[in-house]
């Protein structure tokens, strides 16, 4: 009876020692799970299109992501990132960066957060959101969007553009402003220190109102009454021929 009891309490002894030597491990994958599959820091790279290279692309972090169930693959770049588009001269055509990026299925770009395009004729867009389908050759956005041009800047909602930037719409516009040229500025300039000059040199002058004219003056003889000079010397002496006759 008593060994009975000893192999039991030896038993649970091991027992115990096994549970407390056991790994807590997480549990498996599974498909569909948002893990990247490809992590990579300080990136500078050229993507290709059927062989042909579209864009450079500079970015802090660069995350792979794939859905197994559905296939879909998708890049993130959560810290932002510079993109450049390039031509079939391979010449620069368009800049485009934003604070995040999204590649989805290597056709559909989505950038948010402080988004910015330059296009090859200088046109400017700003926006807080803006989708780029390479496939459709189309450009997109919801949200509040501003356009700087050579000689006007648009605003307002719901972007709508070809992939150069050159046909585009928006509604619920906000306003359209003329922009002035550098030459148009620099005749602005001119024409304004033209006038300072002419201010000044009017300034200089002296004052026309303290010197009588010539005809001031001939009008100020004219109005003297003609008074005969007085002569004491022939007065006098008619007194005395007077005084003598009586």
């Amino acid at each position: 009876m008593k060994k009975a009891a000893i192999t039991l309490l030896t038993l649970l002894t091991l027992l115990a020692a096994c549970e407390g030597d056991r790994e807590h491990l997480a549990e498996a994958i599974r498909k569909g799970d948002s893990v990247p599959f490809l992590h990579s820091v300080g990136v500078s790279t050229l993507i290709s299109d059927s062989g042909v290279v579209r864009y450079k692309l500079i970015a802090e972090e660069w995350d792979m992501y794939k859905n197994d169930s559905t296939l879909q693959e998708t890049w993130k770049f959560m810290k932002g990132a510079f993109m450049q588009r390039f031509d079939k001269s391979m010449k620069v055509d368009l800049y485009a960066q934003a604070d995040t990026v999204y590649y989805h299925n290597k056709y559909l770009w989505e950038m948010r957060g402080r988004v910015v395009i330059h296009n090859a004729d200088g046109t400017i867009i700003r926006s807080e959101e803006l989708f780029y389908d390479e496939r459709e050759h189309y450009i997109w956005s919801n949200l509040f969007t501003h356009i700087e041009q050579k000689d006007r800047e648009i605003e307002g909602y719901s972007f709508r553009s070809n992939e150069d930037m050159t046909d585009y719409k928006i509604t619920n516009t906000h306003g359209s402003f003329l922009r002035k040229t550098k030459e148009q500025k620099e005749q602005e300039e001119r024409e304004r220190q033209e006038a300072m000059k002419t201010g000044n040199a009017k300034s200089n002058r002296p004052d026309s109102t303290l010197a009588p004219t010539s005809s001031q003056t001939t009008q100020q003889t004219t109005q003297q009454p003609n008074v005969a000079p007085s002569a004491p010397g022939k007065l006098e002496a008619e007194m005395r021929r007077r005084g003598r006759s009586t």
